[in-house]
């Protein structure tokens, strides 16, 4: 059963999965932690954690607040920096592993029902379909892209131009997004054919 705690700035988002306040003995948890004003921290699969250069993938067991979860991802402000670690029940530090950065557009979140996340070999279990004794979790999977660098430059120019700055035409802007499409296509195609 997941459980999680409330957070001031933004209520009931720490998953704390398979155990209550107060129960258990000492754990280490691998979370995510949010650059929100609350610092949310987010219980994850470590092994279910993946990046690249321009997508963040994480996966929760039993995560009971979906809208949360979501409205958390869409915030820019939160996924600003997103840190990777491991928190510590007894000394409620996290441990720093890995930072990752600019991960701000959620493309996708989806649950998979009733996964086999543990198989207990050494109970046998005739109603399992492995025979022997399995814990089952939902496990909801949550994607993160990052822009391209030239994107968030251009990005930074709409913005300048709509706050004042530097002014840049429409047909300027347009010139500039068609040539990134253009060199990323090539960067794509060459990438492509370097590894026939």
């Amino acid at each position: 059963i997941a459980t999680y705690h409330s957070n001031q700035t933004r209520k009931g988002l720490i998953f704390i999965p398979g155990i209550r306040p107060g129960e258990g003995s000492t754990m280490k948890h691998d979370v995510l932690v949010f650059s929100d004003p609350g610092k949310t921290r987010i219980n994850i699969i470590p092994e279910k954690l993946s990046s690249t250069d321009t997508l963040l993938v994480f996966c929760i067991r039993d995560a009971e607040d979906k809208a949360a979860l979501e409205t958390l991802c869409r915030d820019a402000e939160a996924t600003r920096i997103i840190t990777y670690g491991r928190y510590d029940d007894e000394t409620l530090n996290t441990a720093e592993l890995k930072k990752y950065a600019q991960y701000s557009g959620l493309i996708y979140m989806g649950t998979q029902y009733e996964q086999v996340v543990e198989t207990d070999y050494s109970i046998e279990d005739p109603d399992t379909e492995s025979g022997f004794a399995e814990t089952r979790a939902d496990i909801t999977e949550v994607r993160l892209q990052k822009k391209s660098y030239m994107q968030r430059q251009i990005d930074a120019i709409r913005d300048g131009g709509a706050a004042g700055g530097d002014y840049v035409t429409q047909e300027q802007l347009a010139s500039v997004e068609s040539s990134v499409i253009q060199i990323e296509g090539a960067l794509m195609g060459e990438e492509d054919n370097n590894g026939d």
